[in-house]
């Protein structure tokens, strides 16, 4: 089972920190409210994009989480990281963002 608390919310919190997205779900289904605030300002959403859970992410999207520019920059970076393990996993050689120059030496 998974451990609810009375405040749906702070179970949807919980779901999106660790990334289980039945939690999220179940959390969603008892009424928890997707864009309540905890103390510090930080929403579900902004939880799931900091820990780059993107699945989770999706969800709380398509159940009406609003999105700010900071978020949006979070989960497109989440997505791309997500998306190169992917890769990976399917035996893609992921190219590399090539190394900066070196500064030229003075002497």
């Amino acid at each position: 089972m998974f451990p609810l608390t009375r405040r749906p919310e702070a179970s949807l919190r919980r779901g999106c920190e660790e990334g289980n997205l039945e939690l999220v779900r179940l959390s969603l289904q008892r009424g928890a409210r997707v864009n309540e605030a905890a103390a510090d300002g930080t929403t579900a959403l902004m939880l799931s994009c900091r820990e780059g859970r993107v699945d989770v992410a999706r969800l709380l999207l398509d159940s009406g989480a609003a999105i700010d520019q900071a978020d949006a920059v979070r989960l497109v970076r989440a997505q791309s990281a997500d998306f190169a393990d992917y890769q990976q996993k399917a035996g893609a050689e992921v190219a590399r963002a090539p190394a900066a120059p070196a500064a030229p030496r003075t002497v």
